[in-house]
């Protein structure tokens, strides 16, 4: 396995929601196998552009093809007939520039686009997530989906979709025992987990905690329950604390916020902001996939306090690398034994840099196998 390009309409740059941190890590998890990565980025022109081209040149340095497309569906939310014939001309041309060994396609909704490759070029899914009913599931938790975002109707053609590649990737344990009860393509499980991480933390005289999230229909709906259903109950234990609100979650903030709120919206520097607070916190209500903020906030060693869905996929880690409440009271108390016990905040951020590096591992491993998986075919 030498050349491995990616297809995706997720950009990493900026890195403002957690599928572009999954991206840019997975691919940069290849190139430490010594696998020459290249991106082919699919800008769908009817969305908000979001997409810092200089900074993805900067950082692809092996290569980054830009594909505008006025819309990728129709109106029946079927590909474009137009989107397929471009898509079809792109790939034609970076074939003949590039041969790549393996295609990584990020999200299984354009999975047709493969069937333009090489027969002998390995083809692979990110998953990312289950999709099947998804936004049905989150609507039936009270949280509103946007029109437009994408989802299947049915496991039938979630597995449909999967298997016209040769493997699957899953992100974490539930998906990809799913996605191997679901379909016959071969699934591998590889977990998120940052490059870049810290050491154990020593507990200062501070009391900031970090709420972050994107600006998406989910963030919205667990900023809302922290603001209305934790905040109140946790200022009754401590009037002292600091909640810093970042991510482009601040930019639909609609209602006037508490004083002890101060938000910084998008970090360019995501080290500086969790170098600058004490304590992650995440009252998320519902969600699907693995919630890779929380990840990142035990890379930084930082001692995280969430709800039971925020845990998902990293479950492994509960009341020992990170703690779990879902009442406000027990989350409030959980916050102030952490802020005011300077043995147990650094226990918990000790057990977090250990759990990170057995994740680590595991990842690594998992990448090796998969590598080894893509050369034995060929």
């Amino acid at each position: 396995m030498k050349r491995l390009l990616c297809v995706s309409t997720i950009p990493t740059h900026p890195e403002v929601a957690g599928n572009r941190s999954r991206v840019r890590v997975l691919l940069e998890r290849f190139e430490r196998q010594g696998v020459e990565v290249r991106l082919l980025y699919i800008h769908d022109q009817s969305l908000p552009p979001e997409c810092n081209v200089d900074a993805m040149q900067d950082h692809w340095t092996s290569g980054v093809y830009f594909h505008a497309v006025s819309t990728i569906y129709d109106r029946n939310e079927n590909l474009c007939k137009e989107f397929l014939r471009s898509i079809k001309r792109v790939v034609h041309s970076i074939e003949e520039e590039y041969r790549p060994d393996v295609v990584l396609l990020v999200y299984p909704f354009l999975s047709s686009i493969l069937k333009f490759f090489h027969n002998d070029t390995f083809t692979l899914i990110d998953t990312l997530d289950v999709f099947a009913d998804r936004n049905g599931k989150l609507e039936r938790h009270n949280i509103q989906v946007p029109r437009g975002m994408r989802d299947f109707s049915s496991g039938l053609e979630e597995k449909q979709t999967l298997e016209k590649a040769d493997g699957i990737l899953a992100i974490q344990e539930k998906d990809f025992l799913y996605f191997q009860e679901l379909q016959n393509t071969p699934v591998h499980l590889i977990e998120h987990m940052p490059l870049q991480r810290t050491a154990c933390r020593e507990r200062g005289a501070s009391k900031k905690l970090l709420f972050i999230a994107s600006r998406s229909y989910v963030g919205k709906r667990n900023l809302t329950e922290f603001l209305t259903c934790y905040l109140p109950v946790l200022l009754k234990h401590s009037l002292s604390l600091e909640v810093v609100i970042a991510g482009d979650i601040a930019s639909i903030l609609d209602a006037r916020l508490p004083s002890v709120c101060k938000v910084v919206g998008r970090c360019s520097n995501l080290q500086s902001l969790y170098t600058s607070v004490d304590l992650a916190i995440s009252t998320e209500v519902y969600a699907t996939g693995l919630s890779i903020k929380n990840v990142t906030a035990l890379a930084h060693a930082l001692p995280l306090v969430t709800t039971t869905p925020g845990a998902r996929g990293i479950e492994f880690g509960s009341s020992q690398a990170f703690l779990v409440a879902d009442s406000p009271q027990e989350f409030s108390e959980h916050i102030i034994r952490l802020l005011d016990n300077p043995h147990d905040y650094e226990r918990v951020s000790g057990n977090a840099v250990t759990f990170c590096d057995e994740l680590d591992k595991r990842i690594c491993q998992s990448i090796d196998a998969l590598c080894r998986t893509v050369v034995g075919r060929s």
